[in-house]
């Protein structure tokens, strides 16, 4: 990539982020809590620049991308929370109380 490819792109970028941050912050409070919201949207921009620094060209929509990015990086967030809660350690002293150990399944 040439250097006035990547300042075009980092100039796009820098247009999109202040254009869109703000409604991108608003749809993904609306889908998590008040606290994470703010993170995945950094997250959510984090993407969009690698998919901008790999892309041939500017996306045909920008909000429509940012969305589309939003919505994996909200559901990999819930993926991981699953995930988390399917993991939980049993104490080893834990017996039920007929002395079965417990199945995880």
């Amino acid at each position: 990539m040439k250097h006035s490819e990547k300042s075009t792109k980092y100039e796009h970028f820098n247009a999109v982020y202040a254009g869109s941050y703000a409604a991108v912050l608003r749809w993904i409070s609306g889908r998590v809590p008040t606290d994470l919201a703010e993170e995945l949207t950094q997250q959510t921009f984090m993407q969009y620049w690698q998919w901008l620094l790999a892309a041939a060209a500017f996306p045909k929509s920008d909000k429509s991308l940012l969305l589309s990015i939003a919505r994996s990086v909200c559901a990999d967030h819930y993926r991981a929370i699953a995930a988390r809660a399917v993991c939980v350690a049993i104490p080893e002293d834990f017996d039920l109380p007929d002395g079965r150990i417990p199945s995880p399944w």
